[in-house]
């Protein structure tokens, strides 16, 4: 019986430290983005990249794991936002 525990614990150890793994990778693959971000260089971890034309310049997007970065680039507009993946880009909204 004691060894039935035994592998039990030993696997949820396991299974957390692994979890504990993953987490640590991701939390690091936002951090280098978000400080090459802060230094107006590229990110490095974009699973998905896009560009936006408009008449007065363009908008580059990266999607990373968890966040967006948008490059403005326009002559209305030109910064750089680093956000949560649900950030939407700042650019296409009418001025009122």
């Amino acid at each position: 019986m004691e060894s039935k525990i035994d592998k039990k614990s030993l696997y949820i150890k396991i299974i957390n430290i692994v979890i504990w793994v993953i987490l640590y990778i991701l939390m690091m693959f936002c951090i280098i983005d978000f400080s090459r971000t802060r230094q107006e260089k590229k990110p490095l971890f974009c699973i998905k990249k896009e560009t936006k034309n408009y008449t007065d310049g363009s908008v580059d997007s990266c999607l990373g794991l968890g966040y967006k970065i948008y490059h403005y680039n326009r002559k209305s507009f030109k910064a750089i936002e680093f956000g949560p993946f649900w950030t939407k880009d700042r650019s296409n909204k009418e001025s009122n």
